[in-house]
């Protein structure tokens, strides 16, 4: 019994392996055959797959689009132009007033200086004299002069006392 039991078995098993081998090859020849057409519709050119099409395209590629972004890109450099030139003259301004600063700090270190001068010229005081005062000043103390304040004559309250 044994003997029957594995060859029954062996037929199964060998009727088996023929069906699935033979779903399974037509299945492979399928996918094969369906991956041929995929890759010869992929490769064809867009001119090839539908001509009307692609004439459509390129028209409206060629007279409108084109057109367009030549419009864009040439409104975008005349932009980019105008402020460069806004730019170059703010640059201009600003080294025309950094020009007169220096101008105007000169003159006010000449005239500082000159008053310097003019009130060293107006004191009554000899040359050898001058350090020992200058520090002096600068010591905090007092010139040694005391100036007394002018009365004002509209000033009521002075006047009233």
């Amino acid at each position: 019994m044994d003997f029957l039991t594995d060859w029954l078995t062996g037929w199964l098993k060998d009727l088996l392996i023929d069906g699935i081998m033979g779903n399974l090859g037509g299945l492979f020849d399928n996918v094969n055959a369906s991956v041929g057409d995929v890759a010869a519709q992929v490769g064809t050119t867009p001119a090839a797959w539908n001509a009307g099409v692609f004439s459509l395209i390129q028209q409206l590629s060629e007279t409108v689009i084109l057109p367009i972004a030549g419009m864009v890109l040439t409104l975008a450099t005349s932009k980019s132009a105008k402020i460069q030139t806004e730019i170059e003259k703010v640059k201009a301004k600003i080294t025309e007033q950094q020009a007169r600063l220096k101008e105007l700090e000169q003159k006010k270190m000449e005239a500082e200086n000159t008053e310097i001068v003019d009130i060293v010229r107006g004191l009554s005081i000899s040359l050898d004299d001058l350090p020992a005062l200058l520090q002096t000043i600068q010591a905090g103390g007092g010139m040694g002069q005391s100036v007394p304040k002018a009365v004002d004559p509209n000033d009521k309250e002075d006047t009233e006392e």
